[in-house]
Formats: structure tokens, C-alpha cells, sequence
């Protein structure tokens, strides 16, 4: 017993009976090693623990996270990207759609805005350069604080009118075209055009009131009323620094974003007796180039209302850009008719005489108490074409969503393919650029070749949304 075990003794394999009366083989101590053996086989058992857990870990998070997104699970996603809940639907758009598709839609655009590396503001928006932007608010949480239902629309009485009454004096005030706008239930849809031309123009006496007109706060008085005068007026044109800044601000999008939701958020909140922010996020911003863009997003925002159940026609809605201009009380609002547009352009710029005596061409502006900064006019289409074709791209998406198909092609009418065409649009895809605007344009719309100028500019192989307008423009 006390001898060593030869080397091919030490390999002999011992046999054992198990239960079942199948033979298991186990080599000797000495053939696994000694005590090093033991570990390596340890390890091994524990790396593949390891590695079907991470697979397990990873499944789980991925099915978590589907089912939030709504591509799984019995909970259905609301068909139109911007609203909060199904039920804001209106059953005529949405009681037969098809969930697949759109989750699957719903989930993709999801996706991109989470993963999506933002642009910079300064990269969308060119202070020092006119240009049409869609800019978009929505309240915080997604809450219905500007009223969606009977009940919410008991508690929340007038907040549609204060919004709209905010939105019609700055309107009046700043160098800003408001030429679309409609209020929601949990978001302001506003299309604007900014207009440094216009600010240029003016003299610093009305650069100065519109200012303290909209900033009371500014005027340098010990006075508690603080009463705009001509003195006071003197006293604030004196001040080159001061000027510099207002004729900036007075242009800015940001400003008048400022303007309309910082009131607008401390009114609902005293209402509420709450505190805390009121809107979600900082506006969302996408600049338009070309008709085409211009048209496509002046059709999604008059049929915002229409599609959130806030009516049963387009015009049932009051506060929105559509309801004014069919009811003809649109004088703050931008002229949108087309020989409205041609007499404007006549009377768009005037040749003056600066300080050292170069000859420049500026801007002509309005001057308060107008209700708005310029005369300029917004699409190159009459009232009665706009309206033909928002009520036909209405009456063709509510059926094609009733019957849940959205494969389905629509013939378009001669005449609006002919006044599509004209804008430079695809009429063939016409119907999916209403239905998924908001998911398929991202901070630029425009023509290809201009998407690709805009790359260009910003030193990028792309921009966002370029596939899209390729396919749509």
C-alpha cells in the first residue's frame, strides 16, 4: 500500500453504477491534476453560469422595453405620434386602425428620438437670415392642461382664449409672421417666420416702444405705474447697448417663445394653485425651406384639431389658423392668399440713404399699432386651393385609417395632383407625408438638393429626414 502508483496506473478510469444503470467514468486525481484541476473545472462551470444569465438579463430587458414602447403587450399606441393617450382620438381616425403597423411605427420613432444625437439650436435656427420654422410645446407630463374633455373643459375655461390673446399681441409686437398656429389640448402648434429685415427697418423710437410695450419693467422710472412717454422713450434711444440688444431680440424665436409661455405658465399655475414647470421640455424647432415644406406643414397643423376629436369638421375648432382665416378674422395673422402675396411683394423693400451715405435696400415694415410686422404673404396659393386640398388629405385619411389600411392607394384628382405638382410634392406619397409628418421630418424640411446644401454647411455626410424628403419632394 505504501508504493507509488506508476504514471499509466495513475490514468485508470474507475467505473461507477448510478441510479439509472448507465456507467459514469471519472479520472483520477492525478489524470485532473491535483487541486489545479479542480479549480479549471470550476471555472469553466462558472463562466458558462455566467454567460446564459447575461443572455437571460439581456432578453428580459429587451422584452421590458418593447412592451413600453407598445410593440408587445395588449396596450395600444395612440396612431398619431404627438398625442398622449388613445382616447384624445377621435374615433372617426383611429376606432379601426391597424395596431401592428403602428406600433411598429410608434416603436421606430421612439427609438430615433431617444437614441438620436441632438442638434444645437444655433445649427437650425440663423438669427440673421429670414426663415419659416415649426416650432412645437406640449405640456409637461403630457397632461391636458389647456382642456380636452367636458370635464376638463369646465375646469379649464379660457385658457384657449388667454393663450390665443398672448399669441395675437406679440403677434403685434415682435418682428416675427405668425402664419400658423393651433392650440390642443397639451400643445401649441405655431409656425413662424422670422424677420431681421423687418427689425432692421424700423427707427429706433418704434424699436424702443414695441420693446418697453412688451417688457413694462424695463422702463427707467421710480414711478410704480411706469408710464411709457416720449421722454422715456429719449432716454432708452440713447442707450447704443441697449438698442443693439432689443433689435436682436425682438427676431428671436427664443425670445418669443419666452414671451409666450413663461405668462402663460405662471397664469394656469395660479389658477391651479400649483408650482413648478408647466411645459415639458424647450420648444421643438424644424425650419422649412421650399413651398412644398411650407404647404406639408400648414396642412399637418390645421389637421391637429380635427384629428385630436376637437371637432367634426376643420373649422369647428376656433382656436387654430384655420378656423380664422375661414371665418375671415385673420388680421394678425400673416396673409396667405396668393394675389395678397403678389401686392406685398410690390411694396416689400424701399431704397434709404444710411449715415454714410451708401444707398441700401431694406425691408418695408409695419409700424404699431399694426396688428402684425410685415404684409408678407405665406404660400403661393389662393385661400380656396389651400382649403380644397386640406379638406380632400381630411376626407381621405380619416377613411383610410376606418378601414385600417394605410397600404392602400388613393387616386388623387386632377386637380390637386396639378397643384401638388406645382409645389414640387409627390402626390403619389402625399397622404403618408400628412400621416407620419412628425415622425419623418426631424430639424430640417426641405427639397433634397437643399437637405444636401444644409450637410454641407454643417459638415456632415447627412442630416437627418433627407430620406424622407427624397421620397416626399
Amino acid at each position: 500500500m505504501g508504493q507509488c502508483m506508476s504514471g499509466e496506473e495513475s490514468r485508470q478510469v474507475v467505473h461507477a453504477r448510478t441510479l439509472t444503470g448507465r456507467s459514469v467514468t471519472a479520472k483520477t486525481w492525478h489524470a485532473q491534476g491535483g487541486s489545479g484541476g479542480a479549480a479549471k473545472h470550476n471555472w469553466k462551470s462558472f463562466l458558462a453560469i455566467w454567460f446564459f444569465f447575461e443572455i437571460f438579463l439581456f432578453g428580459f430587458h429587451l422584452a421590458l422595453r418593447l412592451s413600453e414602447q407598445g410593440t408587445v403587450g395588449p396596450h395600444r399606441i395612440p396612431t398619431w405620434p404627438d398625442q398622449a393617450v388613445a382616447g384624445d382620438i377621435s374615433s372617426h381616425w383611429s376606432s379601426s386602425a391597424s395596431p401592428v403597423t403602428t406600433n411598429r411605427r410608434k416603436s421606430a420613432a421612439y427609438r430615433r428620438k431617444e437614441y438620436a444625437m441632438a442638434t444645437p439650436r444655433k445649427d437650425t435656427f440663423d438669427p440673421y437670415v429670414v426663415g419659416i420654422y415649426h416650432c412645437m410645446t406640449r405640456c409637461v407630463r403630457q397632461l391636458f392642461l389647456l382642456g380636452c374633455d367636458e370635464q376638463a373643459k369646465l375646469e379649464n375655461a379660457g385658457r384657449w382664449e388667454f393663450c390665443e390673446l398672448r399669441l395675437e399681441r406679440l403677434a403685434g409686437l415682435f418682428a416675427i409672421d405668425v402664419l400658423d398656429f393651433a392650440l390642443l389640448s397639451n400643445h401649441i402648434h405655431t409656425l413662424l417666420r422670422n424677420r431681421p429685415d423687418v427689425v432692421l427697418a424700423w427707427s429706433d423710437r418704434e424699436v424702443a416702444r414695441r420693446w418697453l410695450t412688451l417688457h413694462p419693467s424695463d422702463i427707467p422710472s421710480s414711478d410704480k405705474d411706469r408710464k411709457l412717454t416720449e421722454q422715456v422713450i429719449d432716454q432708452v434711444v440713447a442707450d447704443l447697448g441697449f438698442m443693439a440688444h432689443a433689435r436682436r431680440e425682438l427676431s428671436s424665436l427664443s425670445h418669443f417663445q419666452k414671451c409666450l409661455l413663461e405668462p402663460i405658465a405662471k397664469e394656469f399655475n395660479r389658477r391651479d394653485e400649483k408650482k413648478g414647470h408647466f411645459v415639458a421640455e424647450r420648444f421643438r424647432c424644424k425650419r422649412l425651406d421650399g413651398d412644398g415644406a411650407l404647404v406639408a406643414c400648414s396642412v399637418y397643423i390645421a389637421l391637429n384639431p380635427f384629428r385630436a376629436g376637437l371637432g367634426d369638421t376643420l373649422q369647428d375648432h376656433p382656436f387654430s389658423s384655420y378656423a380664422h382665416r375661414y371665418r375671415g378674422d385673420a388680421a394678425w395673422l400673416s396673409p396667405l392668399f396668393l394675389d395678397e402675396r403678389a401686392i406685398a411683394y410690390d411694396q416689400v423693400a424701399q431704397v434709404t440713404e444710411g449715415e454714410d451715405g451708401m444707398k441700401r435696400l431694406v425691408a418695408q415694415a409695419n409700424v404699431l399699432p399694426s396688428p402684425r410686422c410685415s404684409e408678407k404673404g405665406t404660400l403661393p396659393l389662393h385661400w380656396t386651393e389651400f382649403q380644397e386640398i386640406t379638406e380632400w388629405t381630411a376626407l381621405h385619411l380619416g377613411a383610410r385609417r376606418g378601414h385600417g389600411s394605410r397600404n392602400e392607394q388613393v387616386t388623387v384628382p386632377e386637380r390637386i395632383e396639378e397643384l401638388l405638382q406645382s409645389l414640387g410634392i409627390d402626390p403619389k406619397h402625399w397622404l403618408d407625408t400628412i400621416d407620419r409628418y412628425a415622425e419623418m421630418f426631424h430639424n430640417f424640411v426641405a427639397m433634397p438638393s437643399q437637405m444636401e446644401a444644409i450637410a454641407r454647411r454643417l459638415k456632415r455626410k447627412y442630416v437627418k429626414g433627407v430620406r424622407a424628403c427624397r421620397t416626399c419632394f
